[in-house]
């Protein structure tokens, strides 16, 4: 954090009291600006859980076809094909929280807005083609970011 005290002749006035009361403040002001809010996790969850239904997919199961929950999200091998052979098809899920750390937030916004990875190239099925809003593809990306793995 860099903070400018000086005024516009180049001296100070009212000496450092004033930059380092700017200082202090700015710093909590900064941290809340960019935390996500409990709504946007919350709504993030709700998309991630119950709509996208991510992990049907982005987790592994045991073999009694139950979700490894200390895996949650973390991809592994995929138990089904197409009827019909699919081009690109993929046999193992990407790890998503891997990605959350190795994406930015912009990458991960363009991403579920318009399907689109870092590398240029769409997602292989059977990721299916996503669109997301704005808000939801902001609300996916904070609660993936969120979650200790």
């Amino acid at each position: 954090m860099s903070v400018f005290c000086a005024n516009g002749r180049g001296a100070y006035r009212n000496g450092l009291r004033r930059c380092a009361v700017m200082a202090v403040i700015s710093i909590p002001l900064t941290a809340w600006a960019t935390a996500p809010s409990t709504s946007l996790l919350r709504h993030g969850r709700y998309l991630v859980r119950d709509v996208g239904m991510c992990a049907d997919c982005h987790t592994p199961r045991d073999r009694h076809g139950k979700e490894i929950v200390a895996r949650w999200l973390r991809g592994g091998p995929l138990n089904f094909k197409p009827a019909h052979p699919i081009p690109e098809w993929a046999r193992h899920s990407s790890d998503l929280i891997h990605l959350a750390r190795r994406w930015t937030t912009q990458q991960w916004i363009r991403f579920l807005r318009s399907g689109i990875a870092p590398n240029g190239k769409p997602a292989r099925p059977p990721m299916p083609d996503i669109h997301l809003s704005y808000y939801d593809a902001r609300a996916v990306t904070a609660y993936i970011r969120s979650l200790k793995h």
